[in-house]
């Protein structure tokens, strides 16, 4: 219980919390980042800004275009007192939007960015108040009103485009606060503009909290998303196995590249084509029971496991799938999503470890207990055709020595010269085997004609006993041969091996 509620604990310690609190938002996007994650958030809630500069300089193009011919009849001082500093909120305007959008090549920090954007914004505020200011000077009742709904208009647009980040949004309404005490002597207007400040910066945090809370749930998905890319991607490297994944129709969605390598093409060229056609029809027996059992789950909308099917390749491929159908909230089939296995390294190694089960693995021949076999299968079916066997036990002479003064390795290669000859001799007549050193076994179905039987036996004893030449060495052996006839229905296998080794 105990573990459980540590377990918990620490878990809910090490997850972000859902909501920001108020001072964390506050000063979220001036305050230098305290991890990776919140670097990214703080750059994307920068994206939202990136137009920000360029659209209040088009505000202050207007305004202050209106405001200087709203004073043209003022003297060259005024003009010249309103116009410089116009200019410069416009040099400025053009600096931010020119910050804004090269900032990752001028490699800006994200917090360094939304600072310099409170600078920006206080600096501007502040040149229009003193625009303002300056205008107010001999200048008509009507046209003091009309210049101070110009400012009115580029502050407002400065709230609008600041109402995403609290600080940006604290600037600016300090700013119109601080000038509409300097400018204004209603208290209206003082009034409504100290009471509209909190209104907005509380709409501002509200919304930076809940953007940030958003953002935290973003980046845990998405590095959750990573982990999961990532095991797959150690998983398909392995090459333990692959996944796929099938729209309603049954069309590929997604294929590992591992299965597009037995088709020797990419990935996404497999997507698009129907999921069964990538099994061949051409199989075995087996094969083709275990795929109608993958085509009944497919169309039923079954889960499937360990159905074993052939790649539609020109080379012996087969496939271990699995599959589980997909389904929305609603209960719609949306496809089947799956994993598959390559079985073809381990059908071969079956299949070679059955070949060396069955034959010998330094001449090739049928060993002992293939032999044994191939003799009582000989001899039942001597019993139903009512036609005897044959047996030839044959035992090479000399072949001690060769090992014993040349090495293993020419002995070796001699008892594979010496099956070649063998087998060569007995052609259809029999299958001849290794029973281990130097000792062969022939089996003869139905071949009892002695005459027939003797003149194979001299044969191979002649052939046997012809020269070797191995590794530049002239090798003569000899051989001796015993040979037994069972007749049909009459002996056992243990009968015509004992008679052919006393005959030997």
């Amino acid at each position: 219980m105990r573990r459980a509620r540590f377990a918990r604990a620490v878990e809910k310690a090490a997850a972000p919390p859902e909501r920001a609190s108020v001072g964390e938002a506050l000063w979220f996007d001036v305050k230098a980042p305290e991890s990776t994650d919140e670097d990214s958030l703080l750059s994307w809630r920068i994206a939202s800004m990136d137009q920000s500069a360029l659209l209040l300089a088009f505000t202050h193009l207007i305004a202050g275009g209106a405001f200087l011919w709203l004073h043209s009849g003022g003297g060259s001082s005024q003009l010249m007192m309103i116009a410089l500093p116009l200019a410069l909120v416009l040099l400025l305007d053009v600096a931010a939007a020119l910050a804004l959008h090269f900032r990752d090549r001028l490699g800006l920090k994200p917090h360094s960015v939304v600072r310099g954007l409170c600078a920006y914004l206080a600096t501007v505020g502040a040149l229009w108040i003193f625009v303002a200011a300056a205008g107010a000077v001999k200048t008509p009742a009507d046209h003091q009103a009309i210049s101070l709904l110009l400012i009115g208009a580029g502050a407002m647009m400065a709230t609008i485009l600041s109402i995403n980040s609290p600080a940006l949004a604290l600037v600016n309404t300090a700013s119109a606060l601080f000038g509409s005490l300097l400018l204004t002597r209603s208290p209206s207007v003082v009034t409504a503009t100290a009471l509209l400040s909190p209104l907005i910066i509380g709409y501002t945090l509200i919304g930076a909290r809940t953007m940030i809370a958003a953002g935290r749930k973003r980046l845990n998905l998405d590095a959750e998303a990573r982990k999961a890319l990532n095991f797959v991607d150690e998983f398909e490297n392995t090459g333990r196995g692959w996944f796929w994944e099938t729209n309603a129709e049954g069309t590929l969605s997604y294929v590992s590249q591992q299965l597009a390598d037995d088709f020797r093409c990419d990935a996404h060229e497999l997507l698009g084509r129907q999921f069964t056609d990538l099994l061949s029809v051409d199989t075995t027996a087996d094969t083709v029971a275990q795929s109608k059992t993958l085509g009944f789950h497919l169309s039923a909308r079954f889960p499937f496991s360990d159905v074993v099917v052939r790649a539609a390749s020109d080379e012996d491929i087969h496939w271990s799938l699995s599959g589980n159908p997909i389904f929305d909230e609603r209960g719609r089939f949306l496809g089947f999503r799956g994993i598959g296995t390559d079985l073809t390294e381990q059908r071969r190694s079956e299949q070679e470890i059955t070949r060396l089960a069955r034959f010998d693995s330094l001449t090739g021949l049928p060993n002992r207990a293939m032999m044994r076999q191939m003799l009582d299968e000989a001899l039942r079916n001597a019993a139903r055709r009512q036609k005897g066997c044959a047996l030839f036990l044959i035992d090479l002479d000399r072949f001690k020595n060769v090992n014993d003064t040349l090495g293993h390795p020419v002995g070796d290669a001699l008892l594979r010269q010496v099956a070649d000859r063998l087998k060569s001799v007995l052609g259809e007549h029999g299958e001849v085997g290794r029973l281990g050193g130097d000792e062969f076994k022939a089996v003869l179905p139905g071949t009892v004609d002695i005459g027939l039987l003797e003149s194979l036996a001299r044969t191979l004893i002649e052939q046997v006993s012809r020269p070797y030449n191995i590794e530049g060495h002239r090798v003569v052996i000899g051989a001796s041969l015993g040979v037994a006839i069972g007749d049909p229905g009459r002996c056992t296998a243990d009968s015509l091996i004992r008679d052919a080794d006393l005959a030997l």
